[in-house]
């Protein structure tokens, strides 16, 4: 089995929620074969939420994965965070850490990290905060038209979606479908950010995953086909020579924000 690629409901039976944390999340470095690219989004989303200042009353997380990194600056700027995500085990890693669980995952040193960027060190405010925010944590799928089906939210005012199409999704077909459906999250005039890292494959212990690569344009064409205008993009190359890549193979990744029609 460690040489299959794995794909969609394989998911449900393949992935570990607590492997991926500990590969990716254990530092704030995050995994050395992605040398640069936690912080890069962690700066990114301290620059959007802090920095520049976007907030709102409600936001929507679409595919969080087992993870709340993503979540720690804009937790502070909205009211209400409502998490989705496809993997129950996933969403099982989000309520250990909201519930403060045994054996939940540790992220306070990815805390530490984004408060120090913040100038501060006030940790524990910092999870309260989050832990009062996040309201919520609902099954999702990217593929359907109504990825909560059968729940319905009113619009949110913010949508973050967090390495997710590029894992949803195999084809640009299929990418491009994805992002007008989470649209539909959105209010008019609200923002997406999205946090991509397209890749051919990436890996989980043993395991692989198959992910659609591909390139910037393209990321930003399905934005503006999904009623997305003034599309910004911050990009980051890879800095790992290709030669010394075992367990994932991208070339770049990219945070872009944009306003719904």
């Amino acid at each position: 089995m460690a040489n299959d690629t794995f794909t969609g409901d394989d998911y449900h039976s393949q992935f570990d929620a607590n492997t991926y944390l500990k590969d990716y999340y254990s530092n704030p470095e995050g995994n050395p074969e992605e040398a640069g690219l936690l912080p890069f989004w962690l700066q990114s989303l301290h620059q959007i939420f802090t920095k520049d200042g976007l907030s709102g009353d409600r936001l929507i997380d679409v595919g969080s994965g087992p993870c709340i990194h993503h979540l720690v600056s804009a937790c502070t700027k909205f009211n209400e965070i409502i998490c989705c995500e496809y993997v129950e085990d996933n969403r099982n890693a989000i309520k250990r850490w909201l519930n403060n669980d045994k054996g939940a995952f540790d992220w306070n040193p990815i805390i530490k990290y984004v408060c120090n960027l913040e100038g501060h060190s006030n940790i524990e405010d910092r999870q309260r905060r989050l832990r009062s925010t996040i309201k919520d944590v609902f099954p999702c799928d990217v593929n359907k038209t109504n990825p909560i089906e059968p729940n319905e939210f009113p619009p949110f005012d913010c949508l973050l979606t967090c390495l997710t199409i590029e894992a949803a999704c195999l084809t640009e077909d299929q990418w491009k479908q994805a992002v007008k459906n989470i649209a539909t999250f959105l209010k008019p005039g609200g923002t997406i950010i999205q946090i991509c890292e397209p890749v051919k494959f990436y890996s989980v212990g043993d395991k692989k995953f198959a992910g659609a690569n591909v390139d910037e344009k393209f990321i930003e064409l399905a934005l503006t086909e999904a009623g997305f205008v003034d599309v910004k993009s911050r990009i980051e190359k890879r800095t790992v020579n290709a030669n010394n890549l075992q367990g994932i193979e991208y070339e770049f990744s990219a945070v872009l924000t944009a306003t719904k029609q």
